[in-house]
């Protein structure tokens, strides 16, 4: 089948007319204007987006009174959201949040879901997904390992559907379960992603265990100097003789402006500890800790 458009995107500053050939589902052919069996005439047609870091479990409506808040009191909110929507309800939020996607011409995601809510509604989906199951571990015991395995190990098409992990962050995973999971990523081959430098407050909780996020600690009865690392995340690990742990990754990086890390400094010390491709998926946080006010893009490192 050949499909023509005025306007073919190809990832450039400008677009051109051409037409698409398809065999079985996939497009095999890009060719000049030229007779078609459909045309879409002034239209913009395009390969599907590609949401690199999604919470389809908290596809909930925005509160239309939200404000700027503290960066520990908003995700407190997040988890009581979660708490009070309960199985069913995340159930229902990843649904609408696939069909959004859909509508919005997204056509894979890479979605961050740590109790499996996500799961069946992505089943019911044509999105192509690689699920990350994100692990919370405050301790230094990985609390049920087996349903982890079972995830990783589930029986999936590969050609629509990967399984990886995700430690949520360096302040709400033990640096000793960090290490455990890591090594499995490596060991299974899976990918992983992480959430690093969302707060101006998590290099001084590794480096001095002190600040807003000792305190954010203390409210869940944990104490901060578990979580010493004498330097940033990434850096520990190169420090650690560990490069190999950030193969693989996908490192989900909010943009504080008063952040001294940026994008280029984090991409810089991976590319220097290891040979891997690495993507970096960047949220640039418009205002200060305001989840709703967001814009995203993506950046690829991988040597030549």
């Amino acid at each position: 089948m050949k499909i023509a458009a005025d306007h073919l995107f190809f990832g450039e500053s400008e677009t051109r007319p051409g037409r698409i050939v398809i065999e079985n589902g996939l497009i095999v052919d890009l060719l000049e204007p030229g007779e078609s069996d459909l045309d879409l005439g002034n239209a913009l047609l395009c390969s599907g987006f590609v949401n690199a870091h999604i919470h389809l479990d908290l596809s909930i409506p925005p509160a239309k009174d939200h404000t700027p808040e503290d960066f520990g009191n908003w995700l407190g909110k997040v988890v009581e959201s979660r708490r009070s929507l309960g199985p069913k309800g995340l159930s229902e939020a990843a649904a609408r949040g696939i069909e959004e996607c859909m509508a919005s011409g997204t056509t894979a995601v890479f979605d961050i879901d740590p109790s499996g809510h996500s799961l069946r509604p992505l089943e019911d989906s044509d999105l192509k997904r690689v699920i990350f199951r994100e692990v919370i571990s405050l301790t230094d015991e990985l609390e049920d390992q087996k349903s982890l395995l079972d995830f990783l190990d589930a029986d999936c098409d590969p050609k629509k559907e990967l399984r990886a992990i995700s430690p949520h962050s360096p302040y709400t995973v033990s640096p000793m379960v960090m290490d455990r999971l890591l090594e499995l990523s490596k060991t299974l081959e899976k990918p992983w992603a992480i959430h690093v430098a969302e707060s101006e407050w998590e290099e001084e909780l590794l480096t001095s265990t002190s600040g807003p996020g000792a305190d954010f600690l203390r409210k869940f009865e944990t104490d901060p100097a578990a979580f010493h690392r004498g330097t940033s995340f990434v850096q520990s690990l190169v420090n650690q003789q560990t490069p190999h742990l950030l193969e693989r990754v996908i490192v989900a990086y909010s943009v504080d402006p008063s952040l001294k890390c940026e994008p280029d400094q984090l991409l810089a010390t991976i590319r220097g500890a290891t040979e891997e491709p690495t993507t970096l998926t960047v949220d640039l946080v418009l205002d200060n800790c305001n989840r709703q006010d967001r814009k995203s893009t993506r950046l690829n490192s991988s040597h030549a």
